[in-house]
């Protein structure tokens, strides 16, 4: 990887897939297999199943002999425009990912207000 020629200091995040979880993890497992060097594994959520993926892909990374490889949560939420969406919907959605013990180091929540 051409930056950790230049710098292998430098924290490379992979690119982050979204509502990955029927393919899971059929991006970060191709990087891998590729001999992609990433330190952070990423991932953006708005189907509601982020703590699934996450252990899914740890699971991956454990594979591959990447245990230490910390994953975040780039951005998840409940996407707002959906009709049957309310503000308990983001609030339970905050607690499941932020009360689990999935293997998220972060989560960084897309929206905190729905303005759309």
């Amino acid at each position: 990887m051409e930056v950790k020629a230049v710098d292998h200091s430098v924290q490379v995040e992979m690119g982050a897939p979204a509502n990955d979880a029927g393919a899971c993890c059929t991006w970060l497992d191709g990087l891998l297999n590729a001999g992609a060097d990433i330190d952070i594994a990423a991932f953006n959520d708005y189907a509601g199943n982020a703590t699934a993926v996450a252990t899914k892909y740890r699971t991956t990374l454990d594979a591959h002999g990447r245990g230490t490889t910390p994953i975040w949560l780039g951005e998840y939420g409940v996407d707002p425009r959906s009709p049957t969406v309310d503000d308990a919907d983001q609030v339970a959605l905050m607690q499941q990912v932020l009360g689990s013990s999935a293997p998220i180091a972060v989560a960084q929540w897309y929206n905190l207000r729905d303005d759309m």
